[in-house]
């Protein structure tokens, strides 16, 4: 699997055996990609750049390649990303763009950029760009998608795995007997291993207990029923790197039948960040919740504590003015009038605070 750009014209032994399989890939992968040469002429897009784009493939490559993936409003004059990997030779990674959709919305994408070689010499470049303006269902519609060939594409097995390489999910690929055959760039960063030491060895070295120990069992049973539990479908498991470590990460397995073979595909996505934002929710959330009791028992503390005095206060007050009222001149009547009243509209207010408590409590 080269390491800079993609090369043509050898055979790369963590390369996956038949082109057919990189085609379903290509064609049934959320994420956009496109072809281009040294002219800046669109010679490939694939469906998902159809649906980014808003344009078709035979609309896309009638229009210079700055109209369909680029801002019109910027003359493509300059040396763009493109041009300076290009001139770099080095792949560009990660890159922030924005992509102007045919209706005219405004799309910000994550871009990719790999030079692509033939014979030694560049002769255009492979780009992947991934929608961050939309949440998708990304294991879903590559489900019903992976079994899609396009027998006119006409590129070199090489030229196609390029472009698998630089879509952002994890791919492997398995045997009917669990041999993984062939893994994608970014699952060899998610798992720790380089492609060419983990091809050849049974999938279970990349799944924690008690996956591992049950695979074998689910694979063999699949094979013979049909019946099956996660292939066709998304769910959260574990994953096991090479240091022995564990991640969480989402899983879809889709089964590839070409020709008499039988393979499976797996796209995995590290969830890691997205568990960890969940659990800071989670703590937070007890957090306040312990906040919000402990507020409450303050608060029937303090109007306990507060209270009892205030009727006390008040209680004495009306038992002067009844028992000695004959005694007393109208100032120290009007003193104890006042002390009644204060501590009565005291208690007042601690019902009020009370009540403020509760209620934002409930909001």
């Amino acid at each position: 699997m080269p390491d800079q750009g993609t090369k043509t014209g050898g055979t790369d032994a963590s390369s996956p055996r038949d082109d057919a399989m990189f085609r379903a890939v290509l064609e049934s992968m959320n994420d956009a990609v496109y072809v281009r040469d040294l002219g800046r002429k669109l010679i490939y897009i694939n469906p998902a750049a159809e649906r980014m784009t808003g344009w078709s493939l035979e609309e896309a490559l009638a229009k210079p390649c700055y109209e369909v993936f680029g801002d019109p409003g910027q003359a493509c004059n300059k040396l763009c990303p493109i041009d300076a990997c290009l001139a770099s030779g080095e792949p560009a990674q990660h890159q922030e763009g924005r992509l102007v959709r045919r209706d005219g919305a405004v799309i910000d994408a994550r871009v990719s950029i790999s030079p692509l070689f033939d014979d030694g010499a560049i002769v255009g470049s492979v780009v992947a760009l991934q929608d961050l303006s939309e949440i998708q269902d990304l294991m879903r519609t590559r489900t019903q998608d992976l079994e899609r060939v396009s027998e006119n594409l006409g590129r070199s097995e090489e030229r196609i795995t390029a472009i698998v390489e630089n879509i952002f999910e994890g791919i492997v690929t398995i045997d009917s007997t669990g041999i993984i055959q062939w893994m994608n760039r970014a699952a060899s960063e998610m798992f720790g291993y380089a492609a060419e030491e983990i091809t050849g060895q049974n999938i279970k070295i990349l799944m924690p207990e008690p996956f591992k120990r049950e695979h074998d069992t689910y694979l063999r049973r699949y094979l013979q029923t049909g019946k099956a539990n996660i292939i066709g479908t998304g769910r959260e498991v574990q994953g096991r790197r090479r240091d022995g470590s564990t991640f969480p990460m989402e899983l879809e397995i889709a089964e590839l039948k070409l020709e008499n073979e039988r393979m499976f595909l797996g796209v995995t996505k590290d969830i890691t960040e997205r568990k960890v934002a969940e659990q800071q929710i989670l703590d937070r959330t007890t957090e306040l919740e312990t906040a919000n009791a402990e507020l409450e028992a303050f608060g029937y503390s303090v109007s306990h504590d507060l209270r009892a005095p205030l009727r006390g206060m008040d209680g004495l007050s009306q038992a002067l003015l009844e028992d000695y009222g004959d005694l007393l001149d109208s100032v120290a009547k009007d003193y104890l009038s006042r002390i009644s009243k204060a501590s009565r509209r005291m208690g007042r207010m601690i019902d009020d605070i009370l009540k403020l408590s509760r209620a934002t409590r409930q909001e």
